[in-house]
């Protein structure tokens, strides 16, 4: 359980508010395991968040063993990043690395999958590292 220093207030408008709390005894919303007002709203940012960071990355395009993608947060604009196949492995030739959030998206591209599954190259199980700069 949570303390309670742990949440903040937040403002909702009455329409909203009304709308979530018609919402909640229903079985769609019971089946979430989601029981007030609070847990509806922290499921409704985390799923909004979640697909706000899907957004940082655009496939552009995937050419023999090379996939293309947009960073939108590589400054100044947005950068188009590369990532390799290299015979057993992965490679990202902005970061430099094999395990990087570029590698991630990639897989999660499923025509990339395939053809990397394909090739029995598998998933990094380790995490990228933490963002710094404009890495990464």
């Amino acid at each position: 359980m949570m303390a309670k220093n742990d949440w903040t207030p937040v403002s909702v408008k009455k329409a909203l508010l009304s709308q979530v709390q018609r919402a909640l005894p229903t079985p769609m919303v019971k089946d979430l395991g989601l029981n007030n007002m609070s847990e509806f709203v922290d499921y409704a940012l985390r799923e909004t968040l979640g697909k706000i960071e899907l957004k940082r990355f655009s496939h552009i395009s995937t050419d023999g063993a090379r996939v293309c993608i947009l960073d939108s947060r590589v400054e100044p604009i947005g950068r188009l990043v590369s990532v390799m196949f290299h015979d057993d492995d992965v490679w990202c030739e902005y970061c430099d690395e094999n395990v990087c959030v570029h590698i991630q998206y990639v897989w999660e591209i499923p025509e990339v999958r395939k053809a990397l599954e394909k090739r029995n190259l598998k998933r990094p199980t380790s995490r990228p590292p933490a963002a710094t700069g404009n890495k990464k």
